[in-house]
């Protein structure tokens, strides 16, 4: 629409929309025009179109000949439920029926970027792309479990396409650091990828898959396969999101702590919607490559957490039981 906007007679073209907030646009809609003009404080201007956005703010007690015809139309907003109420009502982009993670808060979620002491553990992860934005994330673990997401690397849609060995060759280059004239690579102990990337594309011919091409980057740390199933990634995300209360300070925190400097994820995060007909899952669309990854992140780590420790000499115990039992308990 916005490409068949033309003035030949030197006329300055306009484009105006109206929307209420939620449902599936709900977070395109909102990051364009709501959150790039501080929710209609200033006229955000597109450093590449020169285009300028503006949000204009209403609520239906702006809209007089509606309310003067229908006065009833107001009450029946009063009665819907909270989220749709505060939407429909008063226009609130921030509140909306069918948002996926209700319970993010920032002020709980969200803490200043700090330096990840060196024997924490960490490993990445990864959601694919090239035409479609990539996402690698970065994680490490406090010594009580907290995770947190420290580091984040991507691209907006109208940037510059990154080959998957240019990609892999960037993020080698962003966990390197000198020390007295030698230089070190972060200890990172795996990558989490989703499982298309070991797959070969029906239109490469090598027959390479993307972890060829990532390895060919430089990329050294070894990859493993992604748990993909949609409504464990979603249930994990609640699980981490739970507020956590520190009965010695007071405060209030999640087991998923995310820097600040990771933006992208923040910004896609807190707009993400439930499917329709299925609440279970977060509805597919075109920003949800964070949470994919991060999804694959940190389920790798409460898969890992989770898995029950062998109690030495207990397998092989159990082993001879068996064989004993099935010997008719005979000694063999």
């Amino acid at each position: 629409m916005l490409s068949c906007l033309r003035s030949p007679l030197g006329y300055p073209p306009y484009f105006r929309a109206t929307s209420n907030p939620g449902n599936i646009g709900h977070a395109w809609v909102k990051k364009r025009y709501i959150t790039k003009t501080d929710y209609g404080k200033k006229i955000y201007v597109d450093s590449q179109t020169k285009n300028t956005v503006e949000f204009i703010p209403a609520s239906v007690y702006d809209n007089k000949i509606l309310i003067n015809n229908d006065p009833k139309y107001i009450k029946r907003l009063e009665n819907l439920p909270l989220a749709k109420r505060k939407a429909y009502l008063y226009g609130d982009w921030d509140v909306y029926e069918g948002r996926a993670f209700p319970e993010f808060d920032e002020r709980i979620s969200v803490c200043k970027d700090f330096e990840i002491p060196k024997h924490w553990d960490r490993w990445m992860a990864l959601d694919n792309g090239y035409a479609d934005p990539f996402y690698w994330a970065w994680f490490a673990v406090d010594e009580d479990g907290v995770v947190y997401l420290y580091r984040e690397f991507t691209r907006n849609r109208n940037e510059l396409r990154l080959t998957y060995s240019k990609q892999a060759s960037k993020v080698m280059s962003m966990m390197t650091y000198v020390k007295d004239l030698k230089e070190y690579h972060e200890d990172i102990e795996v990558c989490v990828a989703g499982l298309d990337a070991f797959n070969t594309h029906h239109r490469d011919i090598s027959g390479k898959t993307l972890i060829d091409y990532y390895i060919e980057g430089g990329f050294t740390i070894p990859f493993t396969k992604a748990v993909t199933n949609r409504a464990f990634r979603k249930s994990t995300f609640h699980e981490y999101l739970k507020p956590i209360k520190d009965e010695n300070t007071g405060r209030v925190y999640s087991k998923l702590q995310v820097f600040e400097s990771c933006k992208s994820f923040i910004d896609t995060f807190k707009n993400l919607m439930e499917e329709k007909d299925n609440p279970e899952v977060v509805a597919d669309n075109l920003y949800d490559h964070a949470y994919d990854s991060v999804g694959y992140g940190l389920i790798y780590y409460h898969s890992v957490k989770s898995k029950k420790k062998e109690i030495p000499g207990k397998v092989e115990t159990l082993k001879k039981q068996a064989i004993k039992k099935k010997a008719g308990n005979k000694v063999l």
